[in-house]
């Protein structure tokens, strides 16, 4: 919706835009350095019964992939709990190591043609607008485009406001303050309506030698 709307408004004299898939599972290779990095990072966000197959489920997308995968654990391995059980599920994740490195060295290769050919027409440093909150989509799709994202949101975090510092990006904040909370309870209806009418973006897959999204596939 604010792409649209924003097309409708531009009469020429503002900055040329498009719409950019994204979402922490299509970038996640540029945020992320492996899946045993994903678990180390991201292990205390998950649910307490979130387990390894919903990690694996959760991250590969190909079902060849995945199924080869979870052919190798028993039932019992499966169900470790992600949260509680770290250490067991990094050395689960060793028993794949080779299989897990290249899928994730294959999605970064994609994720990267996609970002680089969709931004390739921009300068080094880009604009996106998203709806918040802790600078994620910068530190993805910069590392995955090689070019500074800035960075138009409705709220941010002061991890958001740490990153900024960090990697040399600018946020500017439509919402008065830069405290989240204080915006929390509209914050996913807001992003359901000004999101595109399809599933999530959990990736990219590369059909005919052309990019395209992947989507959930429970939309």
């Amino acid at each position: 919706l604010p792409y649209h709307v924003y097309q409708l408004l531009n009469n020429g004299t503002y900055i040329p835009g498009n719409y950019l898939y994204g979402s922490r599972l299509a970038y996640w290779t540029g945020v992320y350095t492996s899946m045993a990095d994903v678990l180390l990072k991201q292990h205390q966000n998950v649910q307490n019964n979130y387990t390894l197959v919903d990690f694996f489920k959760d991250y590969i997308h190909d079902q060849s992939v995945l199924n080869s995968i979870l052919n190798t654990y028993s039932n019992q391995e499966l169900n470790t709990l992600v949260r509680t059980q770290l250490a067991q599920c990094l050395t689960l994740l060793q028993r794949n190591q080779q299989s897990l490195e290249h899928y994730y060295n294959q999605q970064k290769k994609i994720a990267q043609s996609y970002y680089q050919t969709e931004l390739n027409p921009d300068p080094n440093r880009v604009l996106v607008f998203d709806i918040g909150y802790s600078g994620s989509v910068s530190m993805g799709i910069s590392r995955l485009s090689n070019k500074v994202v800035d960075k138009i949101y409705l709220s941010e975090t002061p991890t958001n406001a740490f990153r900024d510092y960090r990697d040399g990006t600018y946020t500017y904040v439509i919402k008065n303050g830069n405290s989240l909370s204080s915006f929390a309870t509209l914050h996913l209806l807001i992003e359901e309506c000004f999101s595109s009418l399809e599933g999530n973006c959990v990736g990219f897959t590369t059909q005919n030698n052309e990019v395209r999204p992947t989507f959930e596939a429970t939309h």
